[in-house]
């Protein structure tokens, strides 16, 4: 998504947990390609800290965000009595909080625009449950409720909040 975003002419601010040395061909390589700025950022989403600093460094790369795709996640396997509880609060943290996070950051310029574009990547985990796989199904459960209610307070403001439900890939 990322890639289409810059081949539309967008300037992109990627986010990952890799080196930011690792990810330096890449984001060279689209802005020659696309003719776009391309940023990395590598921040922990887990922790309110590195949601703030990655929209710091997004906004002092390129301007505050138009457009915030919400893909963090990590996921966890197995029954539910054999999930640690850390790994239940991280899962939690990297793949709700972060996008509530990040969603408060960038409002505030996106409704002084009156333009913005939320988009959650969520799963068809989303919309109904697997076994082994608690922390998943329960947060793309979350990340949908979380777009159905950011629409319904920016409905207004020219600013669009949607949630993408791929299947396995």
């Amino acid at each position: 998504m990322a890639q289409g975003l810059a081949e539309a002419g967008c300037d992109v601010v990627l986010h990952g947990l890799i080196p930011t040395a690792e990810m330096s061909d890449l984001c060279c390589q689209w802005q020659t390609r696309h003719q776009v700025q391309v940023h990395y950022v590598q921040e922990d989403l887990s922790q309110r800290q590195g949601v703030l600093q990655l929209h710091e460094a997004a906004c002092a790369a390129v301007g505050p965000p138009d457009i915030l795709l919400n893909n963090a996640v990590v996921r966890h396997f197995g029954p539910i009595e054999t999930l640690a509880f850390a790994d239940w609060q991280q899962a939690l943290a990297v793949n709700v909080s972060a996008a509530f996070g990040l969603i408060q950051c960038v409002l505030p310029a996106m409704r002084a625009a009156r333009f913005g574009r939320l988009i959650q990547m969520t799963s068809v985990y989303g919309l109904r449950g697997t076994a082994n796989r608690i922390d998943y199904v329960t947060t793309k459960t979350a990340l949908i409720g979380l777009t159905r209610a950011v629409a319904a307070e920016t409905a207004a403001d020219g600013i669009t909040s949607n949630a993408v439900c791929p299947g396995s890939v």
